[in-house]
């Protein structure tokens, strides 16, 4: 058998370790193959180099293999999401309670804690006060090694918020000068291992998409657009049980896409927006219980404007010019006719190009002595889905359209 060795570079000279990424690691490592320079041409430093990078990038895949292990999922009790939010309450009283600081402090932080459950608080700021107390709620799952279910996760964070507020209470106090117990700490129950196990029977993903794909029947482009997200995330998360994504998965993902360098605008409005929708049917379907793309949000800064968005006068006498050119004898026929005719089509129809290149013989014809041509989803996809009828316009017909039918 092949052993992995250096690979020389032909024009340097220089030695490289080159290793493929296995195909459930590349949405983690971001690449396909994991190249990296051993710095030297001569064949037996090489060696030795190579063992170590070769070892190094072992370790960090199984690394990540690990991490993105799903580890189990369950679902807690009241009584134990009660106790997770008052190691949560421990943890910040002991973390501040010796030197508390100001009294003012910890009066600016109750009135913060005070709109995760005030009546008269915007639900938006209700959520975004409890999503305050998130990091703190997924740290003690991740040292505890469980994870919970979004329902779960969204009823440990609002008690959590409870539980900080409450220790904010105590912390004033503190900070004013009194140290007597908390009489209401009694009420978090000791923290003990959950006692419920696996949330959920496994929804695998396949089936579920072709039900999808069955009821919505999105258009074409869509449906490969949303599978691939789907896909994506799937992958990211390292299951094909679409029971078992959470919200926090979704916001990694999300994460993860930004470090990749896409843009914030294709992530929400082809990545998020396609998780969102799959899963909506999905709660509605009643295969899953929570949508846990519902909450995860994609800010879109607003692109800087640096022209009208049609073309100018001169742009669109370039377009058209260039229809009347001769075409290259290297194209198809069909090719030069889509050059010389879509263009106009476009122009004088308001249709987009790929309504035009979809019209056949029969779409164009004369009602009522007006020649029209009639845009159809029977011809191919049309965005609205829905059938329209267009007037060619006198130009079209002087230049020979009607010929060319």
């Amino acid at each position: 058998m092949r052993v992995a060795s250096p690979w020389k570079h032909p024009d340097t000279g220089i030695y490289y370790f080159r290793r493929g990424v296995p195909e459930a690691l590349r949405p983690l490592v971001g690449k396909r193959e994991e190249k990296v320079s051993l710095e030297t041409r001569d064949w037996r430093e090489a060696g030795p180099r190579h063992a170590a990078v070769a070892a190094e990038v072992s370790a960090q895949w199984e690394r990540l293999r690990q991490a993105a292990a799903p580890k189990p999922l369950v679902r807690l009790t009241h009584k134990e999401a009660v106790a997770l939010a008052g190691e949560i309450y421990r943890r910040r009283a002991a973390a501040h309670e010796a030197d508390p600081g100001s009294p003012d402090r910890w009066r600016d932080e109750l009135l913060m804690d005070g709109l995760s459950h005030s009546p008269k608080a915007r639900p938006v700021d209700r959520f975004l006060a409890r999503q305050l107390h998130r990091p703190a709620v997924e740290a003690i799952l991740a040292e505890r090694g469980i994870e919970v279910d979004a329902a779960g996760l969204a009823t440990l964070t609002r008690l959590a918020a409870e539980a900080v507020e409450q220790a904010d209470e105590r912390l004033l106090r503190a900070a004013q000068g009194d140290y007597s117990p908390d009489p209401r700490e009694a009420r978090f129950p000791p923290l003990g291992a959950p006692q419920t196990a696996i949330v959920s029977p496994s929804v695998l993903f396949e089936p579920a998409w072709e039900a999808y794909l069955a009821e919505r029947k999105p258009a074409a482009g869509t449906a490969k657009s949303y599978r691939g997200a789907m896909r994506n995330l799937l992958a990211f998360v390292g299951t094909d049980d679409i029971a078992r994504v959470t919200e926090g998965d979704v916001r990694r993902w999300k994460a993860h896409l930004i470090e990749r360098g896409l843009d914030p605008k294709t992530i929400e409005e082809s990545k998020h927006a396609a998780v969102k929708s799959f899963y909506g049917w999905a709660v509605h379907e009643k295969k899953v219980e929570v949508n846990p793309a519902a909450d995860v949000q994609m800010k879109v800064p607003k692109k800087p404007k640096l022209r009208e968005r049609e073309f100018n006068e001169r742009e669109q006498k370039l377009i058209l010019s260039a229809t009347f050119a001769q075409p290259s004898r290297l194209i198809s026929p069909e090719h030069a006719a889509a050059r010389r005719w879509v263009p106009w089509l476009c122009a004088y129809g308001g249709a987009r190009v790929n309504e035009m290149t979809r019209l056949r013989g029969q779409d164009i014809y004369e009602e009522d002595g007006v020649w029209v041509m009639r845009i159809t989803p029977e011809a191919g996809t049309v965005k609205t889905g829905v059938a329209r009828i267009v007037p060619l316009h006198p130009h079209l017909i002087e230049q020979g359209f009607l010929a060319f039918v």
